[in-house]
């Protein structure tokens, strides 16, 4: 009987031991299917509950403003020309040797944050500083290498130009206005006018006088160049519409009133054209009655309006539309006519009442401002360009910025231009306001998904010095 108890014993025990083992692993499946359900999505919540700041009393808000995860370091190299005056003046190539690198530690911060009521949107000030970072420089690039060294190089404000004109004969071009009036003034003390560009005027208007090209030296005509004179020129361009107009005027000469008309056209950014900010497209041919400035070779001054929402075409756009043949010819025509004539006491080349004349004389202004003067144009425009093409500044200008100051490729500015350096960097708060952007992100959009937090929406512009390239604009946040 004892035997059969402890078998009996025996028995319950492995059934108890079973009983538990399925009990333990069905509770260790539930805690395991629990956790694998529910602690993803606790982890998710906790991990998005710190990625999205949304106030500023949110936990993380101080280390998402500076940034404090982001340990950020440029190297910058530079390729120095050694020799830039033989490359500039002497038509040699450019020798250059890589210099560096230089190293900056860049830090950012988010200021004036602002979290939109209602919204999951947040805008900020980015605040970007570049900090020099000596020892690492030293390492790198050699004890000698400091950040105030002197780098020659390829002038980034010139080619920034260049690039925003197309071309360096597009910009030549739109150094017409500037290069013209510099010959002008230039050729006023050769004279030794003392009615100032009354009496060069009249000499410019001479028929076949020559008397300008006696000063071709002084005036640094470029080879195979003649003619500068606009009464010289037609005299001497021997085309068939040219000889009508001369003929139509049995050979007089221009008067003041009508040099001062032809040439405040050419010299006056404004009715020129030269600026690069009129659309082809949407320009205004007509001039409104409401626009006003101020005469450059009468009274030299800056160009002003009365409206400044109006835009026109100006001489330069006009006449490179221009074709006798196009139904356009007669609008372009009134155009140019309008342009060549701002103030019929003061300045007025009239054109002909006969319509053969008229289109004769338009297109010897046109072969002047457009092929003929041109030469001239990109002679000095080249000479300027050289002078402008290689720059030595110290390395933390182009690293950080620097105002060019005046020089031939800001010819005309009342401020020096700003320009902007290989890093992002603002010196102080008030620079990041006034040159930097107002970022515009959307913060955990979509029922708060991660994958939309700080979802780029764009920026915008508070200031007009701000550069804004490649970007897509929105309204500023008030």
């Amino acid at each position: 009987m004892t035997a059969d108890f402890s078998q009996t014993s025996r028995s319950m025990s492995k059934k108890i031991l079973g009983v538990g083992i399925v009990a333990t692993g069905a509770l260790i499946l539930a805690i395991a299917l629990i956790i694998g359900l529910k602690f993803p999505s606790y982890v998710y919540r906790r991990n998005l509950e710190d990625m999205c700041v949304l106030s500023v009393q949110h936990d993380r808000f101080s280390i998402w403003t500076h940034n404090k995860y982001r340990d950020q370091s440029s190297h910058i190299f530079y390729w120095q020309i050694t020799n830039p005056d033989d490359f500039l003046y002497h038509n040699a190539a450019p020798k250059v040797v890589e210099q560096g690198p230089y190293v900056y530690k860049q830090f950012e911060q988010k200021l004036n944050v602002e979290f939109p009521e209602d919204t999951h949107d947040v805008s900020f000030y980015l605040w970007v500083r570049q900090e020099f970072d000596a020892e690492t420089t030293a390492e790198k690039c050699g004890s000698q290498c400091t950040e105030n060294d002197n780098i020659t190089i390829l002038n980034p404000a010139y080619f920034q130009l260049l690039s925003r004109a197309g071309s360096d004969l597009i910009y030549a071009l739109r150094m017409t206005p500037t290069i013209i009036e510099d010959a002008l003034n230039h050729l006023t003390q050769l004279l030794g006018h003392e009615d100032g560009p009354s009496d060069t005027m009249r000499l410019i208007g001479v028929v076949d006088g020559n008397v300008v090209d006696n000063h071709a030296g002084d005036l640094h005509y470029p080879p195979d160049f003649l003619h500068f004179a606009f009464g010289d020129y037609l005299a001497n361009a021997n085309t068939a519409y040219a000889n009508t107009v001369i003929d139509a005027r049995q050979r007089t000469d221009f008067s003041v009133r009508e040099m001062l008309g032809l040439y405040e056209a050419l010299v006056n950014p404004t009715l020129f054209g030269a600026t690069g900010e009129v659309d082809d497209d949407k320009c205004r041919l007509s001039v409104p009655r409401d626009f006003d400035f101020t005469y450059h070779l009468v009274t030299p001054s800056s160009v002003s309006f009365s409206n400044s929402n109006y835009n026109i075409c100006g001489l330069l756009n006009t006449l490179q539309r221009f074709e006798p043949t196009h139904a356009s010819a007669k609008n372009l025509t009134d155009a140019i006519a309008q342009y060549l004539c701002m103030n019929s006491t003061i300045a007025c080349l009239e054109l002909p009442a006969d319509d053969s004349v008229r289109e004769s004389m338009v297109l010897v202004i046109r072969d002047y401002v457009l092929e003929h003067l041109p030469k001239f144009v990109f002679y000095h425009a080249a000479l300027l360009s050289k002078e402008s093409m290689v720059v030595t500044r110290s390395q933390r200008n182009f690293a950080l910025g620097y105002y060019a100051g005046q020089s031939a490729i800001s010819a005309g500015k009342r401020t020096p231009p700003y320009v902007h350096g290989i890093l992002d960097h603002a010196e102080t708060y008030e620079d990041a306001r006034e040159r930097g952007p107002r970022v515009l992100l959307s913060n955990c959009i979509d029922e708060m998904e991660a994958k939309t937090n700080f979802k780029y929406k764009g920026w915008c512009c508070i200031a007009l010095k701000t550069p804004v390239l490649r970007v897509q604009l929105f309204d500023c946040l008030q």
